[in-house]
């Protein structure tokens, strides 16, 4: 399949006992319509016991044109021969866009000499950041920002330029745009961006099914 390359991460998902779940990333070595074949990580093999033909699992997996999310059968177990598992008709795909914008909390340090000051965001994305603080920031002004990625140990830092900073009860509204800020970076935003979206979506789907 055209939006499959070789050696791209699969996340899978599921359940060792009804109260234990597990995530694991495997690499993809063959797509085809309706299956695809992973390469099971080494380092977690003592798990493939728990992974049977017709095991059901959830599954994640990002490509340029967007990412998929869906719920999966095991067709063939890694303890038998090729770790295969289906690829449903019935699945999500979140489009791609650039500079998508998702509603994430994250608590964030900016700086500017001499000053130093903590924020919450909003919504981030690819392109820039929404957050709250305690302080109004000047307009077009220059600010550094740290800050840890949701369910990752992933550092970002950058520096952004403020569009506007307007007052919110006893908080301050502020969105800045990167202007200085490493592609490495910038896509692991933008990665994070889409799988809490993807999360989100899939949320929404399985609560209108009850």
């Amino acid at each position: 399949m055209e939006d499959f390359e070789k050696g791209q991460k699969v996340k899978i998902k599921f359940n060792i006992s009804p109260t234990r779940p597990v995530e694991l990333e495997c690499a993809l070595n063959v797509s085809e319509a309706d299956r695809l074949i992973l390469e099971f990580p080494h380092d977690r093999a003592f798990l493939k016991s728990y992974i049977y033909e017709g095991k059901e699992i959830e599954v994640l997996t990002y490509t340029d044109k967007g990412i998929y999310c869906f719920d999966s059968v095991v067709i063939e177990s890694p303890m038998s021969g090729d770790f295969t598992i289906e690829f449903p008709e019935e699945k999500i795909k979140v489009q791609r866009r650039e500079y998508v914008r998702v509603p994430i909390k994250i608590n964030m340090i900016l700086s500017k000499e001499p000053t130093q000051i903590k924020g919450e965001t909003i919504n981030i994305g690819g392109g820039g950041l929404r957050f709250l603080t305690h302080m109004q920031l000047k307009k077009a002004d220059l600010w550094s920002f740290n800050m840890r990625l949701p369910r990752s140990d992933d550092f970002i830092e950058g520096v952004g330029e403020v569009l506007y900073s307007n007052e919110d009860g006893k908080e301050f509204v502020s969105v800045i745009k990167f202007v200085n800020i490493n592609e490495i970076n910038r896509n692991k935003i933008i990665r994070a961006c889409f799988e809490e979206e993807a999360h989100i979506i899939k949320n929404r789907i399985n609560y209108e099914k009850r």
